[in-house]
């Protein structure tokens, strides 16, 4: 006769495993995309969002923002509006923090989240400056935190500023000899 005692345990540890995995596979995910523009001009910046399995109600993240870079305004995207979503935005130092809310139970659904408008530096030079996300929480209908899943940073490329145009030359007038 077999012992079922033995079996339980590896059983039991083989399948937490996979849902452990299968949730880590499932776990929503927040991505900031890139933009362009040269010293002195606003550049919008995507944000995307990916609940996976889970149901997500309302969600917090913040940007690290490079010095070069100031905070602009923020444009919620039809997806948020549609959820009945609003956006509350705070920066403190470099940090520039997002919380997605509502007074409703409905769920986020995946796709562009908002817009975050950021202004280059006149004086910056030109390169790309990486714009991280973190402190990620998202929280589900009943208000328990969801583990968050991949949180992947944005850039802003800064283009190299064009010469300024100088104005054209006056053209001399032909000159008329007297006939």
């Amino acid at each position: 006769m077999m012992n079922t005692r033995k079996w339980i345990p590896v059983v039991g540890c083989v399948l937490l495993s996979r849902l452990w995995a299968a949730a880590a596979w499932a776990a929503p995910s927040l991505t900031a995309g890139t933009a362009s523009g040269q010293p002195g001009t606003a550049v919008s910046l995507p944000i995307r969002f990916d609940p996976g399995a889970a149901s997500v109600l309302s969600l917090q993240f913040s940007l690290t923002l490079p010095p070069s870079l100031s905070t602009g305004s923020i444009a919620p995207s039809s997806l948020l509006t549609a959820a009945g979503k609003g956006v509350s935005a705070n920066r403190k130092g470099n940090t520039w923090t997002f919380i997605i809310f509502g007074l409703n139970q409905n769920v986020i659904s995946a796709g562009p989240l908002l817009t975050a408008q950021m202004m280059i530096a006149p004086g910056a030079s030109a390169g790309t400056l990486k714009v991280p996300v973190s402190s990620v929480v998202y929280a589900d209908p009943k208000g328990v935190s969801i583990p968050p899943g991949a949180a992947k940073g944005g850039a802003v490329t800064v283009l190299a500023a064009s010469p300024r145009a100088s104005p054209p030359l006056p053209q001399a007038s032909p000159t008329t000899k007297p006939s």
